[in-house]
């Protein structure tokens, strides 16, 4: 039985749709294989289209449909394709092209061409729930104006709005486009080609109170995106890159004036690089902006099989990320940072996190520079109680199962870092930094700091976690003190938990933190010019600390503190490992051996004939090695002699008597 006031109800309805989208039609079909005006009602089944269905699929030709200068054409679904060599092209050249509550599909053999003057424009204020638009053929922007979607629309359930699958093409030289989503997806490149060397591209995705994981732009299955020339492409709220197992999703930055920029609408978006095969961001030159000072824009990369692979590379031109979690929650695969040239920042008071809450028994995020700058100077980097240090290399919340391991490989270039380091923080976590070259300059810009500030600091190992660094070659210089195996940050800097939320458990500041430095080659300085306000080397603050001085290189510090205590949460070693033609260098202004700091000395692959070698050079000096606590071998019997102002490792040759 009919319920009073249905029928009043689809009336309103229907009279609402026939305004917004003019008189309904029956299907109307391009009748013949030749070229054409879209204005020509003969060339039509059902004459001129006016919000109907429209087809433009005859195979027997090549041709056109031209709306020419001065036309308004409208549709609501719109066909195109065509068959073998063949093409069925729609060519917007002055005119105008508006559509409505329907499905626009440009199948193989089709091509849409908009030119300088056109307008080509589909939106709706109705949900659907699949693609709006299906670029199979060709999608040329040449010129005009584009537009799917319509600004400020919020349909729940409305999913995308165009979709590139594999084979299809779109392109930008010039003009202007926007996209307008309310849901996931704006423009998705679903295993097609976007490729745009020109004109301006604006993803827009307007439900503000949705979480940040609706995206305006995404890249998968094999797709590609390649800007070059001076294009502009500007994306909102997310965005996604994305890869199948035995494929590879990929952005790509190639024109010395071309731009990717990404602006949250809520302050709150996280773009996420995912893989299951490879991921990547190519920047070659031109621009990649992730993120504003003002906003908490939080890239996330996702591994997410043994054979994924996420990768921001960097060749030329600039990119920034306001802040970067790498393989959170993941079991396998591998996230990276590879800078061969060019900058790559992080401004603002943005971090990141190489290697976070992860379960794999391995590392499983990388930053790799070979080249260029990867530039983390600005000093608003913060590091205070339960909060995120700059830089975290291997970071875990509360322990339990989880391992992430971080790595950082530095071949060349330069690595700078104004804010905190940490290698390995909390329990069951490992953060390494492998040095064979180029520049690591940490704690610049907060040399006005004081030693109860942990801005600017560097800890290996903290609260359990295990930190190494390895310097084979290149320059390592901190302005801020170098914590190797823990630091007591409640006594030093008043901090109790490493991070502020109670959903994690338990996450207060622990003993245990086990660090070693080793310098095997090039430079090591830790000082800073500032009066009163020393760059201090600390081993064992916090747990177990060994620097280790091998063949060559060379270790500067201000001071050196050993620190060690009976009941163990303290331990420090200082370990010379000789190669055949000698030992590297130490040196510092003062030197704290704490009573239980242990001196190790391995002189048995030594093959000279020197008979003293200076181990440790300074200014002053608090404390000795007991007798107990120092290790000497080698095929020589070898001393210990303390100096005035060094340490001295000397070749014991006996006592000689004259007789007369």
């Amino acid at each position: 039985m009919e319920q009073p006031g249905t029928k009043v109800l689809l009336g309103g309805v229907i009279v609402a749709l026939m305004i917004a989208c003019g008189p309904t039609h029956a299907q109307t079909i391009w009748s013949h294989a030749t070229d054409g005006a879209w204005s020509d009602a003969a060339a039509w089944t059902a004459g001129v289209p006016d919000f109907n269905s429209v087809l433009i699929t005859n195979t027997a030709a090549a041709y056109t449909v031209r709306v020419d200068s001065g036309v308004a054409g409208s549709f609501s679904d719109l066909s195109i394709a065509n068959a073998g060599v063949n093409t069925s092209r729609l060519e917007i050249a002055g005119g105008s092209l508006l559509g409505s509550n329907g499905v626009i599909s440009v199948n193989a053999g089709g091509e849409v061409v908009l030119k300088s003057g056109g307008t080509f424009a589909y939106g709706t204020a109705t949900a659907r729930a699949s693609d709006f638009a299906t670029v199979a053929g060709t999608l040329r922007i040449e010129d005009g104006f584009f537009q799917i979607g319509t600004p400020g629309e919020k349909p729940a359930i409305e999913t995308r709005r165009l979709s590139l699958p594999p084979g299809g093409l779109l392109e930008m030289t010039n003009g202007t486009a926007s996209f307008y989503s309310a849901n996931v997806g704006g423009l998705n490149v679903n295993g097609g080609t976007f490729y745009m060397s020109g004109g301006s591209m604006t993803l827009v995705n307007t439900n503000e109170t949705m979480d940040g994981s609706y995206s305006s732009l995404r890249v998968y299955n094999g797709g590609t995106v390649r800007l070059e020339g001076s294009a502009k492409l500007v994306t909102s709220n997310a965005f996604y890159l994305d890869s199948a197992a035995g494929t590879t999703s990929r952005l790509e930055m190639v024109g010395a004036e071309a731009s990717f920029v990404f602006n949250s609408i809520t302050k709150g978006g996280r773009p996420a690089l995912n893989a299951s095969g490879y991921t990547a961001l190519d920047v070659h030159a031109g621009q990649v902006l992730i993120g504003t000072n003002t906003d908490y824009t939080e890239a996330n990369f996702y591994p997410n099989a043994a054979g994924g692979t996420v990768a921001v590379n960097v060749w030329g031109g600039y990119v920034t990320f306001k802040q970067i979690v790498m393989a959170r929650d993941k079991s396998a695969g591998m996230a990276q940072v590879n800078v061969f040239g060019g900058r790559f920042a992080l401004p603002g008071s943005g971090t990141i996190s190489v290697g976070r809450d992860a379960f794999k028994a391995g590392v499983i995020a990388q930053v790799n520079v070979a080249g260029g700058v990867f530039d983390m100077t600005d000093t608003s980097k913060n590091w205070s109680n339960g909060g995120a240090p700059a830089l975290a290399v291997g970071w875990n919340y509360n322990g339990g199962t989880r391992m992430p391991w971080g790595e950082i490989n530095l071949s060349g270039g330069v690595i700078s870092n104004a804010g905190a380091c940490v290698l390995g923080q909390n329990k069951a976590t490992r953060g390494d930094l492998l040095q064979t070259g180029g520049t690591f300059i940490q704690g610049c810009g907060n040399e006005n700091l004081g030693t109860n500030v942990a801005n600017g600091t560097f800890v290996f190992g903290f609260s359990g976690g295990q930190g190494n660094v390895i310097v084979s070659n290149g320059v390592f210089a901190s302005a801020r003190s170098v914590y190797v195996g823990g630091v007591n940050a409640l006594a030093r800097w008043g901090m109790t938990k490493i991070y502020a939320s109670t959903a994690y458990g338990d996450t207060s500041v622990a003993p245990g933190g086990l660090g070693t430095f080793t310098v095997a080659g090039g430079s090591v300085v830790i000082s800073n010019t500032v009066v009163d306000k020393p760059a201090i080397l600390h081993v064992g603050d916090y747990g177990t600390g060994t620097v280790w001085i091998a063949a060559s290189g060379s270790l500067y510090a201000q001071q050196i503190e050993l620190h060690a205590t009976a009941d163990g949460i303290q331990n420090s070693t200082l370990q010379f490992k000789f190669g055949p033609q000698g030992i590297g260098s130490v040196s510092c202004g003062n030197l704290a051996i704490a009573g239980g700091s242990k001196l190790i000395v391995d002189a048995s692959a030594y093959e000279g004939a020197g008979s003293a070698f200076l181990l440790i050079a300074y200014d002053t000096k608090n404390g000795d090695f007991a007798p107990a606590d120092v290790t000497i071998t080698g095929a020589h019997p070898w001393e210990l002699k303390t100096t005035a102002t060094g340490l001295l490792l000397r070749r014991n040759t006996g006592t000689l008597i004259l007789l007369n």
